[in-house]
């Protein structure tokens, strides 16, 4: 099992504790492109050619817990490039 596998698997196994720097390396890791909403903002947005779902993640520090329904539109999006 890769190191992709291990942590989309232990993402999927708690959603209510994931941090930012866990969840931007795993959508970099596959294919997301990330963008800063603004200069300096907190808010980072990331895009897939293959899926048409825009996730916002808030980085509130590279420790901060991302808020639980952050992170499902995040495996939402990443379950739906997966399939097609």
């Amino acid at each position: 099992m890769s190191n992709k596998e291990k942590r989309l698997l232990n993402i999927l196994n708690n959603t209510k504790n994931v941090r930012f720097k866990e969840m931007d390396s795993l959508l970099f890791e596959m294919g997301y492109i990330r963008r800063q909403s603004g200069s300096g903002s907190s808010h980072f947005v990331y895009s897939h050619p293959k899926s048409p779902i825009i996730i916002v993640l808030a980085a509130h520090g590279s420790n901060a817990v991302l808020p639980e329904y952050q992170v499902k539109k995040a495996l939402l999006s990443i379950k739906n490039i997966e399939v097609k």
